[in-house]
């Protein structure tokens, strides 16, 4: 929310309308089961972060392997790469 002076300004306000459900579809895709799209939001909780800078983590990943291998609840254990900060990106570019 703008703030000058101490008052807010309601006319410089911006809503996007993203939430929690938008990054996991983004992290596993949309045409997943209900069993794989509620790992994937394991997953996006437990190992999905933020990038401060994205630019640097893309060219991070091109020249290492970032990719962290993750056990599930059922046991399974799943390697994940730059879905781990891609899939929140969507919150700053939304197209």
């Amino acid at each position: 929310v703008p703030i000058y002076e101490g008052y807010a300004l309601p006319h410089a306000i911006n809503r996007l309308d993203i939430a929690g459900r938008d990054i996991t579809n983004t992290f596993c895709g949309f045409s997943t089961s209900s069993a794989a799209r509620e790992r994937m939001r394991y997953l996006k909780e437990t190992v999905a972060y933020v990038a401060f800078d994205y630019q640097a983590e893309l060219n991070k990943s091109k020249v290492e392997d970032i990719s962290k291998a993750h056990e599930l609840p059922d046991g399974e254990i799943i390697k994940v790469g730059i879905e781990r900060f891609k899939c929140a990106e969507i919150l700053f570019k939304p197209d």
